[in-house]
């Protein structure tokens, strides 16, 4: 399943990102990789700085109906959890926000994208970057490990193989009998020449 999610680029810009929900978590779309940190929105989070402070018949918190429209999970919470509905928007008891604030809501925080400091949005764009490079990584020593394997099952050598991929003779034994050259147990005949 394929997921839209407004984002900032590298220079702060507006930006469209695609991302994949995979197993119930958003992956990046060419690797696959899960995307670092994700959790739930908290209530204060999504509404930042947002909410007003109205001193009228005392002190009311006040989020316009503006904000509560995009997003269905945050409007459903402030229907349940409101003093009361006015024609600008929702009312709560300053104590009543100040408990309830903290209440997740069903919407995904990215610290990507999410995060309003711009070092933090950074170190996960560079961190989902690393994610999916150990994935090509592993993807690509699995070829390389298969063609290995075929190579020698036509005459190379281990030694050859390990002089041409600069590797010990115990490390490519480990990776021709399928261990991952990690020394365990080789499956058969011990061809060394």
């Amino acid at each position: 399943m394929v997921v839209t999610r407004d984002g900032t680029g590298p220079a702060g810009e507006a930006m469209e990102h695609k991302l994949v929900l995979e197993r119930g978590r958003l992956c990046d779309p060419h690797s696959r990789a899960e995307l670092p940190g994700q959790r739930a929105f908290t209530v204060a989070e999504y509404i930042g700085r947002r909410i007003h402070r109205q001193h009228r018949w005392g002190e009311w918190i006040l989020v316009l109906h503006e904000y509560t429209e995009a997003d269905a999970p945050f409007r459903q919470w402030c229907i349940r959890n409101c003093h009361d509905e006015i024609a600008d928007g929702f009312r709560f008891h300053p104590l009543t926000w100040d408990l309830r604030c903290g209440d997740e809501l069903g919407i995904v925080f990215l610290p990507e994208f999410d995060d309003p400091r711009s070092s933090v949005r950074a170190m996960a764009s560079f961190e989902r970057e690393c994610r999916s490079h150990r994935i090509w990584l592993n993807e690509a020593e699995q070829r390389r490990n298969q063609c290995l394997r075929n190579a020698t099952r036509v005459g190379l050598t281990r030694r050859q193989a390990a002089a041409m991929l600069e590797m010990s003779v115990g490390r490519i034994q480990g990776l021709v009998a399928g261990d991952g050259g990690r020394g365990g147990p080789t499956s058969g005949a011990n061809r060394w020449t």
